[in-house]
């Protein structure tokens, strides 16, 4: 059998030093206790998988259609498939994967039914109301977890520390401001999207 390692010394041996480390996490909104074992990623990661929100992602389609037999794609599926990716993208640049992939598993979880569809008329909505108003579901899966699943506040901050610029190569990583504006630029030059 293994011994137990904590975290710190995980990511010590694994992560480079451009990545999110747990032990430099700005905190939680509510304070919980450090095991050692499981880093406040991993905690994130663990809150999302047990929350309603994503549960529900198995009822919503990811591409509405209509197939034949057994083969729905669901939110769910595209969200463990994501999930999956930038674990692997992750280790590969020497980055905190429990951080990609508590990104990766809540990124989907305040998008509207019916697709892109049901984003652009719950945004008309918003907009007939308040012309600067507007719906992202980017924007509302952050909603999601800070406000509406109280078990997941303390992804707020995780995903704030993604903002960090990681330069790998000729990769390059930016986040300006909010996890609904992370781009990967490969050719390392030039201005972040707006």
């Amino acid at each position: 059998m293994l011994p137990i390692t904590n975290y710190r010394d995980r990511e010590g041996r694994l992560l480079s030093q451009r990545a999110a480390f747990g032990i430099a996490s700005k905190g939680r909104a509510l304070p919980e206790s450090d095991d050692g074992i499981r880093s406040p990623f991993q905690k994130d990661r663990d809150r999302i998988i047990h929350s309603r929100a994503f549960r529900r992602l198995q009822y919503k389609t990811q591409v509405f259609m209509a197939p034949k037999g057994d083969e729905i794609r669901t939110r769910l599926t595209h969200t463990l498939e994501v999930a999956q990716l930038s674990r692997s993208v992750s280790e590969a640049l020497g980055l905190n994967e429990d951080l990609a992939e508590a990104i990766s598993l809540a990124h989907d979880v305040g998008h509207a039914p019916f697709g892109h569809a049901g984003e652009d008329a719950l945004d008309r909505a918003y907009r007939s109301f308040d012309p600067a108003a507007g719906f992202h579901h980017a924007q509302h899966s952050l909603r999601v977890v800070d406000e509406l699943e109280r078990v997941l506040v303390s992804l707020q901050a995780a995903a704030r520390e993604a903002q960090v610029q990681i330069v790998t190569g000729d990769t390059k990583v930016v986040n300006k401001g909010s996890a609904d504006k992370l781009f990967i630029n490969t050719a390392g030059v030039g201005s972040v999207p707006e």
